[in-house]
Order: structure tokens, then C-alpha cells, then sequence
């Protein structure tokens, strides 16, 4: 396991080779410099006590970027659904989702990679003077900390599904993903282990997340076959989640705080 400030070092490399990269490969790059900023965010977050201008200066790239990659998103979602299906076809919610300002057709104007480049200056500067570094305890708590906050927000979720509470469980749940990256390599091969039933339930209720935002711009006198596309998609997934979240939270919680002991 890498000491969090070289994790977080590390991590800044991987952000500024995305930059370079961002004018050929765009949304590739936002992808990869968004996961990253959340990997970082995720790491502060075991510190209760670290400086609250990382975290925030680190939330503005990642906030910066997002809605350049919610307008990618928002159209991959319309074909995923529609193109299997004539009749879900909305050919003037396609052309609002190619005019979003925000969709990059080619690659992103040179201001935007300044402003990145001066955000991830910022977030590097204060990170060196800063002191971050944890005991295997404090790492501990603070893993401990995520994944019952998960917990809780899994049992929110049992009694009232809207957006803004499934966004809040899956915030908690992808959060403790990346902590539990820091202590368990990306390769593993059982389908059981925390850091797979992790990241496997933060997809699912991620693309969840992705839906009720994609629902948000149609209209409510129009779409009606897309719509209940989506809301049937939406309960399919909701239902896969649920019994992999009561897997990962319920019955492999023991599992996970001895493999946590015996790993740190």
C-alpha cells in the first residue's frame, strides 16, 4: 500500500498526463481526470481533520468537468435506449443533446485546459504544505466511517427511493470504493471481494444516477414510450441493487473488517 501522499502524487501525474492527451482523446480524458479527482477526494476523506481548501479546491476540477461529461452521457443513454426501437426516437431531444453548449464535438478550447491546468496547480500547491499521511488505524476508522455511512444510506434507500437518496447511497458507496482502493490491488479475481462488490454496486447505481438525470430534460407532455422505457429500467436496476447492496453492506461486513485487519 502507497503512503496517501504518494497515492495522491501519483494521482496528479495520472490528471496532467490526461490534460496532455485531452485534445485528441476528449472524453476519454475527462473521464479518466473526473475518477481521479474523486480518487483524491475519496483519500481526504479518511482525514477528518485535513485542510477543507484541498478538498474544495480539488471538487472544482472535478465540478468543472462535469458538465461536459453529463452532455456525453445524456446522449449515450438516448441511443442505448432508443436505437433498439423506432418508436422511442425523439429526433428533437437528439438535437437539444448535440447542441448542449457543453457536448464537445472535437476537443475542448484552450481556455478550458488552462483553467484545468490552473485548478490542479492550485490543488498541488496546497497539498505539498500540507500533512496527510495516516496510521493503518486512522485508515481503518476512516474506511470504517464510509462504509457505515453506506450502510445507512442503504437502509434510506429501503424506504424511499427518489433520486436525490439513491445519489446520496451511491455517493457513499463510490467514495468507499477508492478507499478500499488504497489497500487492495485493482486485480482481483474472486467476485466476492469487497473492492468487486464495490465497485460492481457503484456502476449499477451509478447508471441509476445517470437515468433520473437523463429523465430531467424530457418533457412531461411529450416521450411517454421513453419515458416508461427508462422507468423501467430504472426498476430493474433499482431491484439488482438492492440485493447486491444488502450482499456488500449486510452479509460481507464481517468479511470486510477482518480482511481490513489482516491487510493494514
Amino acid at each position: 500500500m502507497l503512503p496517501i501522499p504518494e497515492k495522491m502524487n501519483s494521482l496528479i501525474t495520472e490528471i496532467q498526463e490526461f490534460l496532455i492527451k485531452i485534445e485528441t482523446e476528449s472524453s476519454l480524458s475527462i473521464h479518466g481526470i473526473r475518477k481521479r479527482t474523486k480518487f483524491l477526494r475519496a483519500l481526504l476523506k479518511l482525514q477528518s481533520g485535513s485542510p477543507p481548501g484541498l478538498n474544495r479546491s480539488v471538487k472544482k476540477v472535478s465540478r468543472f468537468l462535469a458538465s461536459y461529461r453529463d452532455a456525453q452521457i445524456n446522449l449515450d443513454i438516448y441511443h442505448a435506449i432508443t436505437d433498439s426501437s423506432t418508436n422511442l426516437k425523439d429526433p428533437e431531444l437528439e438535437t437539444m443533446l448535440r447542441q448542449n453548449p457543453f457536448y464537445l464535438k472535437q476537443y475542448p478550447e484552450p481556455s478550458i485546459i488552462k483553467t484545468m491546468q490552473t485548478l490542479l496547480t492550485e490543488f498541488t500547491e496546497q497539498l505539498n504544505t500540507s500533512a496527510l499521511d495516516l496510521s493503518p488505524n486512522q485508515i481503518f476508522q476512516g474506511i470504517k466511517h464510509s462504509f457505515e455511512s453506506g450502510t445507512k444510506a442503504l437502509e434510506n434507500v429501503r424506504v424511499n427511493s427518489e433520486s436525490n437518496i439513491v445519489h446520496t447511497w451511491r455517493k457513499m458507496t463510490k467514495q468507499l470504493w477508492y478507499q478500499l482502493r488504497l489497500i487492495f490491488s485493482d486485480e482481483q479475481e474472486a467476485l466476492d471481494h469487497p473492492l468487486v462488490l464495490s465497485n460492481n454496486l457503484g456502476k449499477q447505481l451509478g447508471e441509476i444516477h445517470d437515468l433520473d438525470f437523463f429523465m430531467i430534460l424530457l418533457n412531461p407532455g411529450n416521450n411517454s414510450n421513453l419515458r416508461k422505457a427508462i422507468q423501467e429500467k430504472r426498476q430493474q436496476l433499482l431491484s439488482d441493487v438492492m440485493v447486491l447492496g444488502d450482499v456488500f453492506y449486510i452479509k460481507r461486513s464481517p468479511d470486510l473488517y477482518q480482511l481490513l485487519k489482516q491487510t493494514l
